[in-house]
């Protein structure tokens, strides 16, 4: 059926394209100049100036790959880096390639052995992999921003568990809605064991002060985020 359903799609010219030159804004497909409104890039930094002339330093110092383990030897880019966006977020960070290795990293480190998984049914499908690798705990799905059912599952769940989690985003990536940030506070506040872990890349850079997200701006400081 997946096999069917890319077959069709690329028939109709939906999928598989490949970008010409792109001023970030634009790409030229099949030698067309298309507006872009598929990137994750909202603010487009990947095209400013000082960053480009950054990359191109930092490709000169340490070449394309620093191919040793960071626990051996560390290029000093990720302390500078690490240190930056920690001002920003106003917070201690640690970065990691990709939203999704983050999530395969922290998740098993942050559930204990006698915790609860509550995890949101549109959270990002990252998220919904990295509970693949954590204890072996009760790993329930929620409605999407109903809060009204997490209540009710907290309430059923007492003090049965050290921990509760509730695996959310910040901002989904299908809908653009935002998770109901006034509302889960409220249950963090009332249930102590509640603890909220969010995926806010999509709100990363346009939302919050020097865009540190939704999820700092609007949860703090009860929040565990990556």
């Amino acid at each position: 059926m997946i096999e069917r359903m890319f077959i069709d799609q690329e028939d109709a010219g939906l999928i598989r394209h490949r970008a010409g030159s792109s001023d970030g804004a634009t790409w030229v497909v099949d030698g067309r100049p298309m507006r872009n409104f598929a990137s994750c890039s909202y603010m487009g930094l990947e095209r400013h100036p000082e960053l480009l002339a950054g990359g191109v330093a930092a490709l000169n110092e340490f070449g394309s790959n620093f191919a040793i383990s960071r626990a051996y030897l560390e290029c000093p880019l990720y302390a500078a880096l690490e240190d930056t966006l920690g001002q920003v977020m106003n917070a201690e960070v640690l970065v990691a390639p990709s939203t999704t290795l983050a999530h395969l990293a922290a998740l098993p480190v942050l559930v204990g052995d006698r915790d609860l998984v509550l995890v949101d049914q549109l959270t990002h499908a990252s998220v919904h992999m990295a509970t693949n690798l954590v204890a072996d705990v009760p790993i329930e799905l929620v409605r999407h921003n109903r809060m009204d059912l997490l209540e009710q599952r907290l309430v059923a769940a007492g003090d049965s568990y050290d921990r509760i989690w509730y695996l959310c985003d910040g901002v989904y990536s299908m809908l653009g809605d935002f998770a109901p940030f006034e509302e889960l506070s409220a249950l963090m506040q009332r249930f102590p064991r509640l603890h909220a872990y969010v995926d806010d890349a999509h709100a990363m850079s346009w939302v919050g002060r020097h865009g540190r997200g939704a999820a700092l701006s609007r949860l703090a400081p009860w929040i565990a985020w990556s």
